[in-house]
């Protein structure tokens, strides 16, 4: 009688040093490389976190993302990369560990990255065929500092493995060249005076702006009214003082002239 061959060993959980050994929390990567870069990035993650504020999602900045899983024994760190920021739907994340494309079971619906000196070629060839891989639905690509893209926004969608460039529309009324993103739908812009980064906010019929940043914008434009009214002000007066002169002038030369025929 031949007995069955036993049971395989459910897989050994690993503990806190193994995991952090295998995936740790914290990479090489750079960062926000100057003060432009990670403005663009909070301006990224605080405009898609408002928009998709009543969406279960994740909108992240510099959250180590690990695509592929490593034995228990095989040395790590295992292979990742970390976007500048990234959208996942339909996914609330754990609190203290990274993204592991295995445990959540889908890859992120967007990423967004920046492209500076240190990074601009990878993120336009190496991580363009990585995230198509992958399985990312939207790739986008933003210069803040000028010189690495032509235009400073681009965007790619992926259709049957490959990702297709996101067509801009120029809008001189809204002051931007605009591309449509259907994972967030809405669309993000390139200032055509500044070529700064925005996103479309439906509910404003704007441009998203952070609280800071609108109370700014609130200021300024008061201040620009402010000005506006006063210099309407200063003309009406020079206008009133002009329109008494000439009247004054008209009086006495009609005193003149009928002193003349008397």
């Amino acid at each position: 009688m031949r007995l069955p061959p036993p049971a395989p060993a459910p897989p050994r959980a690993l503990g806190r040093a193994e995991l952090d050994a295998l995936y740790p929390l914290e990479t090489d990567e750079p960062m926000a490389s100057s003060l432009s870069h990670g403005r663009a990035m909070q301006y990224a993650q605080l405009a898609m976190s408002y928009h998709l504020r009543d969406v279960e999602c994740l909108v992240a900045a510099d959250y180590i993302f690990y695509y592929r899983e490593l034995p228990p024994e095989a040395p790590g760190p295992a292979p990742s990369v970390t976007p500048d920021v990234m959208v996942v739907l339909d996914f609330t994340p754990p609190w203290d560990t990274s993204y592991r494309l295995w445990e959540v079971g889908k890859a992120p619906d967007l990423v967004m990255e920046m492209s500076s000196r240190a990074t601009h070629r990878q993120d336009q060839f190496h991580k363009h065929h990585l995230y198509a891989e992958l399985g990312i639905r939207e790739y986008w690509l933003h210069d803040p500092h000028g010189g690495y893209l032509e235009p400073r926004l681009e965007g790619w969608r992926l259709e049957e493995g490959l990702y297709r460039p996101i067509a801009g529309e120029l809008q001189p009324e809204l002051g931007a060249e605009t591309f449509y993103s259907e994972v967030l739908d809405t669309h993000w812009g390139r200032l055509l005076d500044t070529e700064e980064l925005r996103l479309w906010d439906e509910e404003r019929g704007n441009w998203f702006l952070p609280p800071a940043e609108s109370e700014a914008d609130r200021l300024q434009q008061t201040r620009r009214a402010d000005r506006e009214a006063r210099r309407a002000d200063r003309e009406a007066q020079a206008r009133a003082e002009l329109e008494q002169e000439v009247a004054k002038l008209r009086a006495q030369l009609k005193g003149f002239s009928e002193s003349e025929e008397s």
